[in-house]
């Protein structure tokens, strides 16, 4: 079986790659963004993110929580809210 290892220049493949799919996700929320609410885009591509997540994480086996304080994870979460929700908010809006 090939290794992710053995694939010549697989950082920068993953890299440039990258690069691309956000070119092309910043285009489609411009274009969507001209019909749809900034709020309403952004909770739906939250909303998409999620669903996408937990099956990704049962796949991987990474269900698991850590063994930390349940403080980190409330600041865990409010820094998601503040970051995805509220600057990703302004993001589609611009």
């Amino acid at each position: 079986m090939l290794q992710i290892e053995q694939i010549p220049f697989i950082g920068e493949i993953m890299a440039v790659s990258t690069a691309i799919i956000w070119a092309v996700a910043v285009i489609l929320f411009k274009k969507s963004g001209e019909t749809v609410h900034p709020i309403g885009l952004n909770l739906f591509k939250n909303l998409v993110g999620v669903l996408l997540l937990i099956p990704t994480l049962f796949f991987l086996n990474q269900l698991n929580l850590r063994d930390i304080p349940l403080n980190d994870y409330f600041l865990i979460f409010v820094s998601g809210v503040i970051g995805i929700g509220i600057a990703d908010t302004f993001f589609l809006n611009a």
